[in-house]
């Protein structure tokens, strides 16, 4: 009877707890597991969609950019190709030319529109000034293939075009968070889309060039253009919003993306890391970003000139902040029901290792009764199985 009685006494201390430790141990461990797994999987697969939403709205910024250029090239195409500029051309009708030329600016969006000779002297135009315009979008045009691309024009450069051009582009710099260091007050340059597009005569000759340029800073019909394709209306979720920038170098210079409401961020400039990547390291950035005063789930690339220089970055992203917000919610919902379930799950287990170990608790006291010199029995028990 006493190694009957020591077994027994044995389980009686051990089985239970082995036992409420076996059922239990899946749900305070693997569970826990399953839902930090869950939510780091859940937050991995929620931002590589957002990447790539973003990588999409960056390409299509990217393309709508291209066909800006190529489209003030086509509006050069079609003055220069005209029967009536072939005409006054060929005629040396100064005054006619003046007026097609006059005309087309106040159309189609050009800030300044010149005739060139081939070697890039002023023919006909409103400049004053003599400058040397020679660049390689000249030297190719004057060969007879027309060609479009960005331009940095200094503030002397863009005097000489239209006095009110340099006045317009003298934008002060605005201290910004997590911007570089930089020893600049004032950016006084302009990021110029330029298209020159060839004139020629009968025999074929290139005669003249139509240089036609178009400032980008604080050009905001470019940008809301863009963002406009881009961000069209139920592209984002509410509250969310869409916003495109270009940048020369890395100061805003043409933007929606707001500093304070009913004012852009012009003059604000770039976080540090950025710029790194895009424009000393040439990549793109495809990440989340702060973005003047939030956080944006950002794409920036380089804005290469015609000589292949990265000259500044063009920006196109959304508030991270509505995304954020959904995210918590949805993981405040994940985690609640977890914790329900895992409750539920604890009561199910120790319910069902009550019908293991009490059968076993009731035989232990009828053994240790009989040890003490009483009667007492087992009595019916509800368990089928082996116990």
């Amino acid at each position: 009877m006493l190694p009957l009685t020591r077994f027994i006494e044995t389980i009686r201390g051990a089985v239970r707890y082995k036992l409420l430790a076996l059922v239990l141990f899946p749900i305070l461990l693997v569970m826990p597991i399953a839902l930090a797994l869950a939510i780091y999987w859940g937050k991995e697969f929620s931002y590589d969609q957002l990447y790539i939403k973003v990588n999409t709205d960056l390409s299509v910024a990217h393309d709508v950019f291209k066909r800006i250029r190529e489209d003030y090239l086509t509006r050069l195409a079609v003055l220069a190709e005209s029967h009536s500029f072939y005409v006054a051309l060929e005629s040396h009708d100064v005054e006619s030319i003046k007026q097609q030329i006059t005309i087309l600016k106040n159309t189609t969006g050009f800030d300044y529109l010149h005739i060139l000779d081939t070697e890039g002297k002023l023919l006909i135009g409103d400049s004053a000034q003599a400058y040397n315009r020679v660049s390689k979008l000249l030297l190719t045009a004057a060969q007879g293939d027309p060609d479009v691309g960005i331009e940095i024009f200094d503030h002397a450069r863009l005097s000489a075009e239209d006095k009110n051009l340099a006045k317009k582009i003298i934008l002060p710099l605005v201290e910004t968070v997590r911007a570089g260091p930089t020893s600049k007050k004032i950016e006084d340059r302009g990021m110029v889309i330029r298209a020159i597009y060839p004139a020629k005569n009968a025999k074929g000759k290139v005669v003249a060039l139509l240089d036609g340029g178009v400032l980008l800073n604080s050009n905001f019909g470019f940008v809301d253009t863009i963002r406009d394709l881009v961000y069209g209306p139920g592209s984002l979720p509410e509250g969310s919003i869409g916003t495109v920038t270009v940048f020369l170098d890395d100061v805003r210079i043409s933007t929606n993306v707001a500093l304070k409401p009913g004012e852009r961020a012009l003059g604000t400039r770039v976080s540090n890391e950025v710029r790194k990547q895009v424009l000393e390291q040439g990549e793109v950035w495809i990440d989340s970003a702060f973005v003047v005063n939030d956080w944006y789930i950002s794409s920036y690339e380089p804005i290469v000139d015609i000589n292949g220089e990265r000259v500044g970055m063009l920006y196109a992203g959304y508030l991270e902040a509505p995304f954020r917000m959904a995210f918590w919610k949805a993981l405040g919902v994940l985690v609640l029901l977890f914790i329900v379930l895992m409750i539920l799950s604890a009561w199910l287990s120790i319910r069902g290792a009550k019908s293991i170990f009490k059968p076993l608790e009731a035989m232990s006291a009828v053994v240790k009764a009989t040890r003490d010199g009483k009667q007492q029995r087992i009595g019916k028990q509800e368990s089928k199985d082996e116990i």
